[in-house]
């Protein structure tokens, strides 16, 4: 008999401090693997639903996806799991178990920790029904006989990612996730490639460094499939390096305009400015683009330099005035609180955000992650021994000391920033005219609820 198989995504415990909802691509996108190899799976996306009347004794593998926000809501949620079910098996994986998988051994009641893509190893660890020899399973941390943990080597990135399913997206109801900054409903995400190539020091990499594209077809073929089968109006497009490779860029919009895909898009968590060109901006506008995100981090060239970002920030400036020839809008991306960075550091920061004059604009709290050249640079102690992803939120003040600049300070700054970029009656009116009345009102909420104005 197959496993009764239940994979869940927790809520973040300060839900206050995250706005958007997107569907879980990384467990869908399990599940859609394992239905390929014929073994089901259902799932909870607790960030949209609260399902109290589960009946979680009916489950043999329990696995739950962990990121910097819902890690105790998950830890706690796992207590409860072994409580109604002794026997269940527990795997957890993410981005956070990928940053720190030692961090979870301690927990009694995990059984495995994925510590790479999922696809492969969860289905492997379901074939074996969560027991494993001494040699155990690559990619994961799994408990032998004695109830020590086993780690079975890394298991090597997939090249093929065309091979992949598309995420179960049909598993979740998709009119539950929201986006204040969307322009059509309902709204969904994807993935179009996995790697990230350059070597940021905030960055622990979740993909890998080598970049893996999805091919144009494959990825429009998701995209139709989303629009016309399932009815997404919006799409937000997840890469971390989605422009890495121009030619396949245009030839992904090209294929959207051929096929007559009528479809809202947008790049809110950013694309890189490197060999992007009025071209294919130009193609982005055409085939659906409305929002673009830019991620300078910072306006100083000296700490460019130090995050190692390696960002040119007078192509930032000519990509956003090519985006409002366009008409595309545009949000760019800011973190303070680095080490080392000084005032003058910080006002060049603020001079940058004003004479960008993109159409929205964030800044936030640098979060320090386990296994990166800045979490190492700043914590004493080894990083199986602290988790700074516990910080929970890019807003406030972080449990870990980073910047020599005070932490009153550092929030003053925050709120002294997003007040002058926004509170303007000339960007009120251009807000109006971008955005929905509602969303705009869920906007000023948050703001409010951040301390950011």
């Amino acid at each position: 008999m197959a496993p009764k198989v239940l994979l869940i995504f927790q809520a973040p415990k300060r839900r206050k401090f995250y706005i958007n909802t997107l569907p879980p691509l990384g467990i869908l996108g399990i599940i859609s693997y394992l239905q390929k190899n014929n073994i089901l799976a259902d799932v909870i996306d607790y960030n949209v639903e609260d399902r109290t009347n589960l009946d979680l004794k009916r489950y043999d593998i329990i696995g739950l996806s962990l990121n910097m926000a819902n890690i105790s809501n998950s830890l706690d949620f796992i207590n409860y799991l072994k409580e109604q079910n002794p026997k269940v098996k527990i795997i957890v994986g993410g981005p956070s178990c990928i940053s720190n998988p030692l961090y979870f051994t301690r927990n009694e009641n995990i059984d495995a920790i994925c510590t790479g893509e999922g696809e492969e190893a969860m289905y492997d660890y379901i074939r074996q029904g969560g027991f494993t020899d001494d040699t155990g399973i690559p990619g994961l941390y799994t408990r032998g006989k004695k109830g020590h943990f086993i780690y079975g080597g890394d298991r090597p990135y997939l090249d093929n990612l065309d091979k992949l399913p598309f995420p179960a997206l049909n598993k979740v109801s998709l009119d539950k996730y929201r986006i204040p900054l969307s322009k059509s409903f309902p709204i969904s995400s994807i993935i179009t490639s996995r790697g990230c190539p350059f070597h940021c020091i905030f960055c622990f990499h979740t993909f890998g460094y080598k970049w893996r594209p999805r091919s144009s077809t494959n990825v429009v073929d998701e995209v139709e499939w989303q629009v016309k089968e399932l009815g997404v109006r919006e799409i937000c497009i997840q890469d971390d390096n989605f422009c890495l490779d121009l030619n396949r860029a245009k030839e992904i919009f090209d294929l959207i305009l051929k096929r007559d895909i009528k479809v809202k898009l947008q790049f809110q968590n950013g694309i890189r400015v490197d060999n992007v060109d009025f071209e294919v901006l130009n193609k982005m506008h055409r085939a659906g683009v409305w929002l673009v995100g830019l991620a300078p981090e910072t306006g100083s060239l000296r700490m460019i330099e130090k995050i190692k970002k390696d960002v040119d920030l007078d192509k930032i400036r000519q990509v956003v005035q090519w985006c409002q020839k366009i008409g595309m809008n545009t949000y760019a991306y800011f973190m303070i609180g680095f080490p080392s960075e000084t005032m003058l550091d910080l006002e060049q920061t603020a001079f940058l955000i004003e004479n960008l004059n993109t159409d929205f604009m964030q800044i936030s709290r640098l979060i320090p992650f386990p296994r990166t050249p800045l979490y190492t640079m700043i914590v004493d102690e080894g990083i199986e021994n602290s988790f700074g992803q516990e910080q929970g939120c890019f807003f406030g003040i972080p449990r870990i000391k980073i910047s020599e600049i005070s932490d009153r300070q550092l929030k003053r700054l925050i709120k002294q920033i997003h007040r002058s970029f926004y509170l303007k009656f000339s960007r009120m009116v251009k807000l109006i005219k971008i955005l929905p009345p509602l969303n705009l009102i869920k906007l000023f909420i948050y703001s409010i609820r951040t301390k950011n104005v």
